[in-house]
C-alpha cells in the first residue's frame, strides 16, 4: 500500500473516534498491520478540545430545626 494511502487511513482513524481494532476491521486491514503503522508514526499532536466548566449556583437550603418535645 502506498505511503500516502497509509497516511490517509491513519488520519481517517484519528478523526473517526473508533477504536483501532474497529477501524482496522471496517477498512479490512489486519489489526497487527494497522497497529504497526500507528506505532511507527509515533504520538500525534492533535489538540484535544479544552475541558470547559461552568459554575452552578444552587439555592441555599436550610434544614428544618427540630426542638425537643416537638418530634
Amino acid at each position: 500500500m502506498p505511503k500516502s494511502e497509509r497516511l490517509a487511513l491513519m488520519a481517517a482513524y484519528r478523526a473517526s473516534g473508533m477504536s483501532m481494532a474497529r477501524f482496522a476491521q471496517r477498512e479490512a486491514i489486519k489489526y497487527s498491520t494497522f497497529a504497526g503503522w500507528m506505532a511507527k508514526a509515533g504520538p500525534t499532536t492533535v489538540a484535544k478540545p479544552a475541558v470547559k466548566f461552568a459554575e452552578v449556583r444552587l439555592p441555599s437550603f436550610q434544614a428544618p430545626t427540630v426542638r425537643r418535645g416537638q418530634e
